[in-house]
């Protein structure tokens, strides 16, 4: 038996809606008793090569972010800690 007997297999309801959600949406769908947190579904569907064919619409009402002075905040948060 190989590791790949399974390659076969069907993929579950609830994770094919996550997968669509994510493609469509830009957004990772998240339930409330699940054991994995957003980071983790990220991260696995990714490595699946599963990405969002649109940004989510969200991001569009944020008013504009500072990035480099954000990053620079984290940097400076980070090297202290360290």
């Amino acid at each position: 038996m190989t590791g790949c007997a399974n390659v076969n297999m069907a993929v579950p309801d609830t994770l094919q809606c996550k997968i669509d959600h994510l493609r469509h949406n830009g957004r990772i769908a998240a339930e409330e008793l699940e054991l994995s947190r957003n980071p983790n579904w990220l991260a696995g569907l990714a490595g699946q090569e599963v990405w969002p064919q649109h940004h989510d619409l969200l991001v569009d009402l944020r008013s504009k972010v500072d990035a480099p002075r954000r990053l620079a905040g984290l940097r400076q948060v980070i090297s202290e800690a360290v």
